[in-house]
């Protein structure tokens, strides 16, 4: 579900310079006219090259769950997107309850259905489709826990 975000920096003004968030298992990535920025020696550090042939330097600073990083180009933080409303965390996090009373197991839907949906609210679809996707996924994050926990305590009890 990786979207691509529109940058403005100085200096690229006649290029396609674009964000593409982060995915489950790739890191955010800059592109230029479709190209990919070049790693810079630095950790989070992307190398952009203007026209001229001079290297700008950008780094990612990450949000909290987020999947959207903000930029720093030449000291100088830029927000690619708004960042989520409190109500927006909530809402997402409404499998998070599992972590109280479901152990290691519920934990572990808990924060993958929580990073799933701070992914669905990032998606551009309508927003009653948004929360609608993550009210699913909120539903089969916790089925999914109920039929692993059953199947653990049948095969652990022996069925009795």
């Amino acid at each position: 579900m990786a979207t691509r975000y529109p940058i403005k920096i100085d200096g690229f003004e006649n290029q396609k310079v674009e964000l593409e968030s982060s995915g489950f298992f790739s890191p955010a990535k800059i592109t230029i006219n479709g190209v990919k920025a070049e790693p810079g020696i630095k950790r989070n550090e992307m190398l952009l090259r203007k026209p001229d042939g001079s290297t700008v330097s950008v780094f990612f600073q990450n949000a909290f769950f987020d999947t959207i990083p903000r930029l720093i180009v030449n000291g100088k933080t830029i927000q690619i997107a708004p960042p989520l409303k409190w109500y927006q965390y909530t809402f997402c996090g409404l499998t998070l309850f599992l972590i109280l009373f479901g152990g290691a197991i519920g934990s572990i839907f808990s924060m993958i259905g929580f990073l799933i949906n701070i992914r669905t609210m990032r998606v551009k679809w309508k927003p009653l489709w948004r929360y609608l996707a993550i009210l699913a996924t909120h539903m089969i994050v916790l089925a999914a826990y109920l039929a692993v926990s059953v199947l653990i305590t049948v095969l652990t009890t022996g069925g009795s």
